[in-house]
């Protein structure tokens, strides 16, 4: 855990010292030099400070965990570092990432507002916390502060662009994501579209030079075709993705697992089970060897084991999987739409078994909780009253 916490602190001083040396440029020759000579002294003695709590005669022998260094570099960085706003955001910036690495994203969003405030209005810092910023909010659910941050960094990316602009294809990537979540396919389509193109101008096609964010892009592309019947055309493209990624990482690698977890839906809904729940299965193994048992990420990958033995008649199964992750979720989230999906799928659980009373009582708890942290139009709400009204005919 020490080693990951060591990775997220080198990745935030990386960004800081790469963020600060932009700002410098736009100051006189002169200036840069001490200006330079600022950020270097606050970053190492940010980390000298940091990394004294591994020390075992300042621990007495405790285990650091990534979390223990998050948190005092956290308190660290508001505490101390605030000669330069430009480091200052910088850092925060990084530490709200980690923690959203780290499935904390109350915790997250509250680092990365501190970051906003920071940074510069206009700059590409405050572009890309707004961005991050919006991420984490999906997360929780808050989708129009997600919309609102997209917005603000879509314009900030658009405003500093002069060609092909990474910042822009992150906006375009981030709306798409809000509006998969929303339920409305086709115009995730058009950010997904738009997001992969230009990211093509930047880096070249996938199978000519692979990319990280290209091969990024190109998995939201294939995820929206698959969710809208384009079955052929996503299954090729993941295969691209994925032969991509494994050319870029080796071993365990978070967007190898994710990208084995979305190929699994998609044969899920070809019918292939065996093929799905082998590609679900390694996805799992790999983000419990990152993130250990417990992260939030897991869950997708729990669901859709849960899923594949529902469609195969491991109804006790399914349900068990589904009752664990209705309380992971519970406890993660609270109200939230993850939440409702749980009872949605046990639910249906139940309709199969032949319990109707059980399935009304969770199709009913899901349309209301649905109908308290939803959008009035989103698509699950049409779902779950269906799923419910179906219900309640067969039982009258």
């Amino acid at each position: 855990k020490l080693a990951v916490a060591g990775v997220l602190l080198v990745s935030a001083v990386a960004f800081a010292v790469q963020v600060t040396l932009q700002n410098a440029r736009i100051r006189t020759e002169r200036d840069r030099a001490s200006f330079e000579g600022e950020v270097s002294g606050e970053v190492s003695d940010f980390l000298v400070g940091l990394f004294r709590l591994a020390d075992p005669t300042e621990t007495a022998g405790e285990v650091v965990t990534a979390e223990m260094l998050l948190s005092r570099g956290t308190s660290e960085i508001r505490a101390s570092v605030g000669s330069s706003p430009a480091v200052r955001a910088a850092l925060l910036n990084s530490m709200g990432w980690a923690w959203k690495g780290l499935g904390e994203y109350a915790r997250a969003r509250e680092v990365l507002e501190d970051a906003l405030d920071a940074a510069e209005p206009g700059s590409e810092d405050a572009g890309e916390v707004l961005g991050r910023l919006a991420l984490v909010e999906l997360k929780l659910g808050d989708y129009d502060a997600s919309r609102a941050h997209l917005e603000a960094s879509l314009a900030v990316a658009e405003a500093r662009a002069d060609g092909p602009s990474a910042a822009v294809a992150r906006a375009e990537s981030g709306f798409c994501e809000l509006e998969y979540d929303l339920g409305r396919p086709d115009v995730a389509l058009d950010h997904a579209r738009r997001a992969l193109g230009i990211l093509e101008e930047l880096h070249g096609p996938l199978d000519e030079q692979p990319h990280p964010a290209v091969a990024s892009a190109a998995s939201q592309l294939a995820s929206i075709q698959e969710l809208r019947g384009s079955i052929e055309e996503s299954e090729a493209l993941w295969s691209e993705v994925i032969a991509a990624l494994r050319e870029l990482h080796d071993g365990a690698h978070v967007d190898v697992a994710n990208a084995q977890l979305n190929r699994s839906y998609l044969y899920r809904a070809m019918g292939r089970m065996e093929d799905a729940r082998t590609s679900v299965l390694e996805a799992k193994e790999m983000l419990e060897e990152i993130y250990g048992p417990a992260h939030p990420d897991l869950d997708s990958a729990i669901a859709q084991l849960a899923g594949i033995a529902t469609d195969t008649g491991a109804y006790d199964e399914a349900a068990r999987i589904y009752t664990d992750l209705l309380e992971r979720d519970r406890a993660a989230y609270g109200e939230h739409l993850l939440t409702s999906l749980n009872l949605n799928d046990l639910a249906g659980i139940a309709r199969r078994k032949g319990q109707l009373d059980r399935a009304e009582e969770f199709y009913r708890a899901a349309y209301d909780m649905q109908r308290r942290v939803l959008p009035e139009n989103h698509l699950e709400l049409g779902t779950s009253a269906s799923n419910l009204g179906t219900v309640l005919r067969r039982i009258r």
